[in-house]
């Protein structure tokens, strides 16, 4: 309800990798609160050396954004933790937790949403 918006509005609770969180999109006003959930297919796809992943989120919500590669072993966990409504632009700059550089191919990017999960692709080019 309305009594906990502000709380998180003061809190940031959401925890980002060494990839990164760059930009958060202000939603001062309710009206530029997402209406759905929705996980954004990342631009530019192919990309070398970054891309961006963005996801709108309606509510607060246990979020995690993982990227796999097609082995489906995880290469790179970019967002885990607490997340307000809102519209989150994270960028990838295509290395794994331990900073390495990854090999060209097709990569999978997982967001979970407390329960709810969608997946898409991205190419990384070399």
């Amino acid at each position: 309800g309305d009594g906990l918006a502000g709380y998180f509005d003061n809190f940031k609770y959401y925890q980002i990798g060494e990839a990164g969180v760059v930009s958060i999109e202000n939603n001062s006003s309710y009206s530029s609160i997402p209406t759905s959930f929705t996980l954004n297919q990342n631009y530019p796809n192919p990309f070398n050396p970054v891309t961006t992943i963005s996801f709108d989120l309606v509510e607060t919500a246990n979020v995690s954004l993982n990227i796999y590669n097609i082995n489906g072993q995880l290469v790179r966990e970019l967002a885990n933790g607490l997340f307000t409504a809102n519209t989150y632009n994270l960028k990838w700059n295509a290395t794994n937790d331990f900073n390495q550089t990854v090999p060209s191919g097709i990569y999978l990017y997982v967001l979970k949403v407390n329960e709810q999960m969608t997946t898409k692709r991205m190419v990384y080019l070399k």
